[in-house]
């Protein structure tokens, strides 16, 4: 059958949103962002997307708008 995780980086995503909500884990916004940072490296589109909601209202990172912009633009541009 066809998996519905593809990669390893989506895995990690995944996990990135499991800490960051608290989801059947401790939150811990750190290793949060460290997963989904890397999986956003990776070119996972729904990471990227995430990390660039993070950066644009400021969830577990500095707000920055500049960083935020630059994802989406990174995002619209494997889309």
């Amino acid at each position: 059958g066809v998996s519905l995780l593809e990669s390893t980086e989506e895995k990690r995503f995944l996990m990135g949103l499991a800490y960051l909500s608290g989801v059947c884990l401790e939150k811990n916004y750190a290793y949060a962002v460290e997963l989904i940072e890397g999986a956003a490296e990776a070119g996972v589109p729904a990471a990227i997307e995430r990390l660039a909601e993070m950066y644009t209202v400021g969830e577990a990172v500095s707000q920055s708008y500049p960083t935020a912009a630059s994802l989406w633009r990174r995002l619209l541009a494997i889309c």
